[in-house]
């Protein structure tokens, strides 16, 4: 819907409110728009309704009356406040809202254990100890360790003796 542009100053025509440059034009206006003409014949009509309304009649007792209640209510030491009843929830709400953003820091920035590195393999000796004919062997150990193991392989299946049982030479 396209409104006009001298619309919004329709009122202060029919009011009286316009320099006479700016009445000229909003009457030439009128006289070309239509819309506009039916809406300040309205708001003409809605001013003499208004005018012909009867002036209640205030005494300088009741404005003085009035003036004493306003400055009784906004006197430094006269305030009521009137507080809603959710006030309290929504003070509950975000202090136990705090107190979990809290928790929940301290449980993500908490230390953590820390994971044991492997221990070091330990050294380990390896020899080559003599062997038949057709084998060879090797002993490994750890200096620290009770464990010896002994390992006799045959060099290859051509050279292995006939006379070993079951192909080991020890």
């Amino acid at each position: 819907m396209n409104r006009c542009p001298q619309e919004e100053r329709l009122g202060a025509y029919a009011d009286g409110e316009l320099e006479a440059a700016e009445a000229a034009v909003i009457e030439a206006h009128l006289a070309v728009c239509d819309a506009c003409a039916r809406e300040a014949a309205a708001i003409r009509a809605l001013d003499r309704l208004v005018a012909e309304l009867p002036t209640p009649a205030v005494s300088p007792a009741d404005w003085r009356g009035a003036w004493a209640g306003i400055a009784a209510r906004i006197a430094p030491g006269h305030r009521v406040v009137q507080r809603s009843p959710w006030r309290r929830v929504a003070l509950f709400a975000a202090a136990a809202a705090a107190c979990l953003a809290i928790v929940a820091g301290a449980v993500a920035l908490r230390p953590r254990p820390v994971a044991k590195p492997p221990e070091r393999a330990r050294e380990c000796i390896v020899e080559d100890i003599e062997a038949g004919v057709g084998f060879a062997a090797s002993v490994s150990y750890a200096a620290d360790s009770d464990v010896t193991l002994i390992t006799v392989s045959p060099l290859s299946s051509e050279e292995a003796p006939a006379d070993a049982p079951n192909g080991s030479a020890l």
